[in-house]
């Protein structure tokens, strides 16, 4: 009773499980009331049960864990309340129900969630996980059906299992059949269909392997039970064959002594369990079965139960006389072989129709052992071993869960972050206190997002300075402006544009900070004209690397390093007090904004 109670509580916890899961998901309309009559109905019939209600809570079940859970819970506890099915196979059928809605509608789109939302692979795998299965009974039957050499009538357990398949498969194929939609905005689908996959994995690897061993372990326990009854039962049979024996040499000593002298025998070597019957003594006395067998003349009694011990009685006939040898037996699971007239002489109760039973035959005596009670020693052991097996299955899922979700929290969480991200929300931090290489991960997209961040603070920067100076009327104060702000920008020490006349003289120069200054109307200097030959940009990292000229002018300004860009209108220079390390992308920035200021020196 214990067992049946944690088998009802553990299938109870995994439907409240179950359903916890699809909270947001509770839709119960007409169709899910007028499927749970039919239901009800369904399971009335024990025959029809297995067939109809699986195609039931399917027809439900597509619209959720709930829809299928409360169809399922109609029709298990009407069943189980009009006694048509036990409670327990209640709960299995709402397991059904549940499950089969919860794989219906995962909600992700990998290949794996995918295949498990098909009708029919989610039908199957419902009902293997549900109790009681058609391969649970099988494996329960195997132990009766194996005493009873009928192994092959075990195909009648899984005629259930194809008609769900074959219900469910006709249901997709069918116009009733509507996939529910993928919400897009599911977190991380990725990171969720990961961690089922290895659970779903590694559930059917643990499960192939308990059905195997539970299998082997059901013939092994069967085949042992069966030589420990077959030994016992040879027991039994030597132990009954030596007492008729000595009970024959009694009895024929007494009745070879004198007529006088058989009483004073009897009282000295059997006064209880030895007595003479002589015609006209009264048989009230005696059990009935030593009366039946003295009626009908037979040698042997039937075994019967007489004072807490079992007992037969051995019938002698000399003369007139009848004299009964009483002898015990330790098993009462006896039925005496009386050659003529060829009868059983069975204890009170048991048929002679042995099909039920364990029987070896001896030269005297059948002993034989009712079927029930070895198939139930196997069961419990079986059933031992199978909740034993349940609770470490369970252990390793709850371990597995644990092991899993520390994957997919961060990722999901890093997916919300990203998502706000990529929404405009550049204040979203990235990173996560994590080591390993979901931690590596969210350090290199925290990078990427302040690079980002300063990249876009740069470019709104520049659209005011842009602004700024393109709104300024004179056109000197208007690059002065474009000038300072792409200087503050790029944190120069120094900037200077040199606007360059058709001649290629100097026509002006606007210099900021420390940086050299050329003179107007005059040739350019000799940075600028080193540049003005190159004609291409003059990128500088370190003022060791830089040309001789260039070199000593950084060095009287005191300069690291410094960019000089050619334009069709003039030259443009920074100078920077540390050495260089500028981006491409920061060259483009300084790129654009030289080329507004080479439209204004146009201008």
């Amino acid at each position: 009773m214990g067992l049946y109670l944690l088998l009802l509580a553990s299938y109870c916890l995994a439907i409240i499980g179950l359903l916890y899961l699809k909270r947001s998901a509770i839709k119960v309309g007409v169709k899910t009331l007028a499927f749970a009559l039919l239901c009800a109905a369904a399971n009335q019939s024990p025959q029809l049960a297995p067939f109809l209600a699986p195609l039931f809570i399917l027809l439900t079940a597509i619209d959720g864990a709930w829809s299928g859970a409360l169809v399922a819970l109609a029709g298990g506890v009407t069943g189980a309340a009009t006694g048509k099915l036990p409670w327990l196979s209640a709960a299995g059928e709402v397991l059904f129900g549940s499950l089969l809605g919860f794989l219906l509608t995962l909600d992700y789109s990998d290949p794996l969630p995918r295949r498990l939302r098909e009708p029919e692979v989610a039908s199957v795998l419902a009902s293997l996980v549900s109790w009681p299965t058609p391969l649970s009974f099988a494996l329960a039957s195997v132990p009766e059906l194996t005493l009873k050499g009928n192994l092959l009538s075990l195909g009648k357990f899984f005629l259930p299992l194809p008609a769900i398949f074959l219900g469910a498969l006709l249901f997709r194929l069918s116009p009733l059949y509507k996939p529910p939609p993928i919400r897009s905005g599911n977190p991380s689908p990725m990171a969720r269909s990961t961690a089922m996959a290895f659970v779903s994995w590694f559930l059917a690897l643990y499960l192939l392997i308990f059905l195997a061993s539970i299998a082997v372990l059901t013939f092994v326990r069967t085949k042992g039970e069966l030589e420990a009854a077959y030994d016992g039962l040879k027991q039994t049979l030597s132990s009954v064959s030596l007492s008729i024996q000595r009970a024959e040499k009694l009895a024929d000593y007494i009745l070879s002594l004198p007529a006088g002298e058989r009483e004073k025998a009897i009282t000295s070597l059997c006064p209880s369990s030895c007595s003479i019957v002589r015609p006209g003594d009264s048989l009230e006395t005696l059990p009935p079965e030593e009366r039946e067998a003295l009626a009908r003349s037979w040698p042997l009694s039937r075994p019967y139960y007489s004072q807490g011990n079992w007992l037969f009685a051995l019938i002698r006939t000399q003369g007139p006389e009848k004299l009964l040898v009483r002898v015990a037996i330790e098993k009462p699971n006896l039925c005496f072989w009386v050659k003529e007239p060829n009868l059983f002489l069975c204890p009170v109760g048991v048929p002679e129709d042995f099909g039920d039973k364990i029987v070896l035959k001896g030269e005297n005596a059948l002993a034989f052992l009712p079927v029930g009670e070895v198939v139930g020693r196997i069961n419990r052991f079986i059933a031992l071993f199978a909740l034993v097996q349940l609770f470490i299955l369970l252990s390793l899922v709850a371990v597995a869960s644990v092991l899993t979700s520390r994957l997919t929290r961060p990722l999901e969480e890093l997916s919300r972050r990203a998502v706000r991200l990529a929404g405009g929300n550049l204040d979203e931090n990235l990173s996560l206190v994590r080591d390993d290489e979901i931690g590596k991960l969210a350090r290199a997209l925290e990078k990427m997002r302040q690079y980002l961040r300063q990249r876009m603070d740069e470019s709104y920067a520049l659209l005011r300075i842009s602004q700024k100076a393109l709104s300024e009327p004179e056109l000197e104060k208007g690059i002065e402006i474009l000038l300072s702000g792409l200087r503050d920008l790029t944190k120069a020490a120094g900037a200077a544009f040199v606007i360059l006349d058709r001649n290629g003289l100097v026509s002006d120069c606007i210099a900021l900070g420390r940086i050299w200054q050329d003179a107007k109307g005059k040739p350019p200097s000799a940075c600028s004209r080193l540049l003005a030959i190159q004609g291409e940009p003059v990128v500088i990292p370190f003022v060791r690397e830089a040309p001789i000229i260039l070199r000593e002018a950084l060095q009287e300004i005191g300069a690291r390093s410094a960019i000089g860009i050619p334009l069709q209108n003039g030259l443009l220079w920074f100078t920077f007090s540390h050495p260089l390390q500028f981006s491409s992308s920061e060259l483009s920035l300084i790129n654009a904004i030289a080329g507004q200021l080479d439209v204004m020196a146009e201008n």
